[in-house]
């Protein structure tokens, strides 16, 4: 029998959140908004609104009440679209820039120490397989759209 990967990467995101929640609270934020943040720095420029709003799992009106709070605490930008005044786009500020860059550090210094012991021939397979996954439901999320 296959070992069940889902089960294993829910436990990891749930431990990793308890490690890095003492941090997020110092910087002000919290993992919700945390997620948010790296969804828009990983989407990069010119993405609507709306694809950010289907990465995150929630409705549009849910995301524009998100953002208009984010905009108030200084971490958000919303642009209108050069092409479609309708279409806006999410922008992240220099303070929302400068909490992901020391959360990424943060998470970084914690990955060293989650991957200490293993080689590089696991750590590639481990890559391989994960990035396997983010395809496959990836694809899986987009067809069901």
């Amino acid at each position: 029998m296959a070992t069940a990967i889902a089960p294993k990467v829910a436990t990891l995101y749930e431990l990793q959140t308890a490690y890095l929640e003492p941090r997020f609270r110092q910087l002000g934020i919290n993992s919700a908004t945390f997620q948010m943040l790296m969804t828009i720095y990983a989407a990069g420029p010119e993405v609507p609104q709306a694809e950010i709003a289907r990465r995150l799992g929630i409705s549009a009106p849910t995301l524009s009440e998100t953002v208009r709070l984010h905009i108030t605490r200084g971490l958000l930008e919303q642009i209108p679209s050069v092409l479609d005044r309708r279409r806006k786009s999410l922008v992240l500020t220099k303070r929302a820039k400068t909490i992901l860059t020391k959360l990424l550090d943060e998470i970084q210094s914690l990955e060293k120490q989650l991957v200490k012991g293993l080689g590089n021939k696991e750590l590639k397979a481990a890559g391989s397989v994960l990035d396997h996954c983010a395809t496959r439901l990836e694809a899986l999320i987009a067809n069901q759209s």
